[in-house]
């Protein structure tokens, strides 16, 4: 069975219940009940020994305990066992990942992330199941694969980071041109990208331009 964090983020700080539970969506409804505060399922991991998994977890947070299996953790601190557990570790997916929450001063649009608490990477996490195998580039069929869910995507809309730093590559530590502003052009040529502003013939060209001498302005 699965080892569970359920918990809540307040403005006090955080409470997180490290448990087993075979189906965990159902016990924190359970755990829900006369709760005062909404309770959120932050992540899982499968194991065949539960029981020695959690008692490892209890151990190493005891320092942390709150009372029972509560903690007083932040969902940083329990990130490493989850990321560490890899294909047999997750995230719960949010609901609303991938949806525009705004747009920036230049008009690129931010997006909802894969996990509540914190930002990942498509190789690090699949965005579709929440899984820590990742989505990794499948030759065979030109898209992103992840082994735990076989989906296959293109990734356009979460692979903007990796588009990023192939454009920006070359440069290194040395591209200290933008300053402050490197994260803002980064962000727009981001959203060229990932909108097919360009097609696919003109990303050649893109990566080509951050081949530019660092010591020009673009």
């Amino acid at each position: 069975m699965p080892v569970y964090f359920i918990g809540y983020q307040g403005t006090e700080g955080c409470l997180i219940k490290i448990g087993v539970a075979k189906d965990i969506r159902r016990r924190r409804i359970q755990l829900q009940t006369g709760s005062p505060v909404t309770l959120e399922v932050m992540g899982w991991i499968q194991s065949r020994d539960d029981a020695a998994l959690e008692r490892s977890l209890h151990a190493k947070f005891k320092t942390h305990r709150e009372r029972g299996e509560w903690f007083n953790l932040d969902p940083a601190q329990i990130l490493p066992d989850l990321t560490r557990a890899g294909r047999h570790g997750f995230v719960a997916k949010n609901a609303n990942a991938f949806e525009i929450t705004g747009y920036d001063s230049d008009a690129v649009p931010e997006y909802m992330g894969v996990w509540k608490w914190g930002d990942f990477e498509y190789h690090e996490c699949c965005p579709f199941c929440g899984c820590f195998c990742g989505m990794h580039y499948q030759e065979a069929s030109c898209m992103y694969h992840c082994m735990n869910c076989d989906n296959l995507s293109e990734v356009r809309h979460v692979a903007i980071n990796d588009d990023v730093s192939e454009l920006f590559a070359p440069f290194g530590q040395k591209m200290k041109v933008f300053g402050r502003n490197r994260s803002k052009v980064c962000r727009i040529l981001a959203h060229i990208v990932a909108t097919d502003q360009v097609s696919r013939a003109m990303r050649q060209p893109l990566v080509l331009l951050a081949k530019i001498d660092h010591s020009k302005t673009l």
